[in-house]
């Protein structure tokens, strides 16, 4: 599947879901966002810990170096 197709494809499945799923039921969510969202949706205190980051560009470059090394 090229690269072109394959973005049609997640769009279209985005607008699927999106088009089944009531709005005060979705959470589109940028993970760049941290807490705030997710706390919003579940009604929570925001966490006093740092949001983890893990599949961050640094972290995945470096994780990649590390396995091919």
């Amino acid at each position: 599947m090229g690269t072109k197709n394959f973005q049609s494809v997640i769009l279209r499945h985005s607008e699927h879901v999106q088009n089944l799923i009531p709005t005060n039921k979705l959470l589109i969510y940028d993970i760049a966002e941290g807490w705030k969202p997710l706390a919003d949706i579940f009604e929570i205190d925001i966490p006093a810990l740092p949001f983890p980051h893990v599949n961050d560009t640094k972290s995945y470059g470096r994780d990649r170096n590390l396995h091919t090394e």
